[in-house]
């Protein structure tokens, strides 16, 4: 359910398969009230740990080294 609803929130035009998110973009979505999920990118970072969410280290602005962790929903 909660990959279903970033990728219709996020790319609602989009036919490209989007299956990881970072900790941004579940936080942009908890904004926009699409999900029940926190609203910080903190506290997108701390849900996805705690509850196991699949992830992987990209290469993207943000984090330290020019990397950034990305999430997949559990629900893929």
């Amino acid at each position: 359910f909660i990959y279903s609803v970033l990728c219709s929130v996020l790319w609602p035009m989009s036919t490209e398969d989007k299956s990881w998110f970072s900790a941004a973009e579940i936080a942009a979505l908890a904004k926009a009230g699409a999900a029940k999920l926190p609203e910080t990118e903190r506290g997108a970072l701390r849900h996805a740990k705690e509850n196991h969410w699949e992830s992987k280290v990209v290469p993207g602005k943000g984090g330290k080294g020019g990397v950034k962790t990305v999430f997949m929903p559990p629900d893929h």
